[in-house]
Parts: C-alpha cells; structure tokens; sequence
C-alpha cells in the first residue's frame, strides 16, 4: 500500500471482488498492468492483486452470478489509529473481534458500512513506480457533498478539474481513486457501500489496449476526444470496465 512516514496515516482504495474464476481475473489484472499478487494469512479465501494505486481482492462468487459490482473498503498502515480517527468524527464504529481479520467497519455519511482493514503490503517508492496502473472506484452517490466529506477525512481530498459527469478525488500519494456521481446505482442492497471497478493507467492507451487484444480480450476502441481519454475492455466474467488516460494537470 501507500509508503508514507511511521507515524502517518494511511489509507489506500481497496475493492472486493466476486468472481466466477480467480485465476483468469488475476491473468486478466496482470495483463492490464497490475501486480504483484498476495494473500493474507487472516483471510485465505482472497486473492490480493496490487495496483500502483489501490488493491482489488478477489474471491470466488458463490452464487455463480455476472459480479458486475465490487464492495468498497479501505488498506490502512494502522486500524487502530484509524478507528480513534473514525471516533474523534463521531463517525459509529464496530471493531473487529480480537480473533477476526484486523480492521474496523466504519458508517459513512449516507450511512453505508466500509470495512477499514489492515494493510497486507507495504511497497518501496521503486516498487509502485514499476506499476503503472491505478484502481478507480466508481461510486453513485445520495450525497455526493457528504461523500466528497467522508473521504476528505481519509485524505481523499485532491479533486480533479475538468469531470463533467463524475467528482474525481484523489490523495497526495497514489492510494487509488474515488469517482462520485449524483443517483443511486440500480439494485443495490441498503448499508452496502457498492462501486463499479475503473482503472486509470499512466500507460500509453493504445499499447494497453493493443496488449488485451492481442490476450484475447475484447476491447473498444481507444476514444482520444473524451475529457478523459479511455478504451472499454470486458473481463473474463463479462463485465466491461472502462480504462482511463492519467489525468495529469
């Protein structure tokens, strides 16, 4: 995750992901750029890939089903810091068990659950700096003010010039990034914080999408007239995440 000094704290985008196959989405990851892979020793049943901003964490869906959605969580370098952050901003809390995954379940300001857990990586500047891939967690927002809040509060509080659409928040160091738009998004269950998986690459876009083609991923055509310029791809479950040009100043 983000490498900052001891005693600051940290958060950095951490997105669960449900999916019909954990081996071709890891492939899928790494082709588009990210890396490395990890597992957590509290928690087996996830698959940890790393972004040069943000971390995705696979696990086998259940049900079988077409994933399209992710659950939005956070990596931080301290959970217990975290959670006397969450209370100094009366934010409710409920602590993990002393036997559970570390972390802690935080209720935004739109009153959804967000799982804060501790961090499984800690990476060099030269190890993020070879990954050219950061996670986007698209988010439809109630209140995208009060959203826009919550997330300042983890150091999400960098936006973006130039979104017609979508508020876009970043941190000062890469720890992935947030997009917020108006509405609610369809079907989605009360106190689950949902999002649709973004990625935006430092990459030049028709050499990624030229590299998932070439894998035999079915990919859009590279649109360079967008404010943001991007190419769509679909995945292994079918899902189509749009991949984004680095925003850059």
């Amino acid at each position: 995750m983000t490498t900052t000094m001891q005693d600051e704290l940290t958060f950095t985008v951490c997105l669960y992901r449900g999916t019909n196959d954990v081996d071709s989405m890891v492939a899928f990851l790494q082709t588009l750029g990210m890396g490395p892979v990890l597992y957590n020793e509290h928690d087996p049943e996830l698959t940890y890939v790393y972004g040069k901003g943000g971390v995705i964490a696979l696990y086998e869906n259940p049900d079988r089903g077409r994933p399209g959605r992710a659950e939005l969580s956070f990596c931080t370098n301290d959970y217990e810091a975290a959670s006397e952050m969450f209370e100094s901003y009366d934010l409710n809390i409920v602590k993990a068990e002393a036997d559970a995954v570390p972390g802690v379940t935080v209720t935004d300001t739109n009153g959804q659950a967000i799982w804060v857990g501790q961090a499984v990586l800690d990476r060099t500047e030269a190890e993020k700096a070879a990954n050219q891939v950061e996670i986007l967690a698209l988010r439809h927002s109630l209140s995208v003010a009060g959203d826009s809040e919550f997330f300042e509060v983890l150091g999400f509080d960098k936006q973006q010039d130039g979104q017609v659409n979508w508020r876009v928040l970043n941190s000062d160091d890469p720890s992935g990034i947030i997009g917020l738009a108006e509405g609610n998004l369809p079907s989605c269950d009360d106190g689950q914080a949902e999002v649709q998986i973004g990625f935006v690459t430092t990459e030049d876009l028709d050499q990624v999408a030229a590299r998932m083609r070439d894998a035999g991923y079915f990919t859009g055509d590279v649109i360079l007239e967008a404010d943001t310029p991007f190419f769509t791809v679909t995945d292994p479950d079918g899902v189509t995440a749009g991949v984004f040009a680095k925003h850059r100043p």
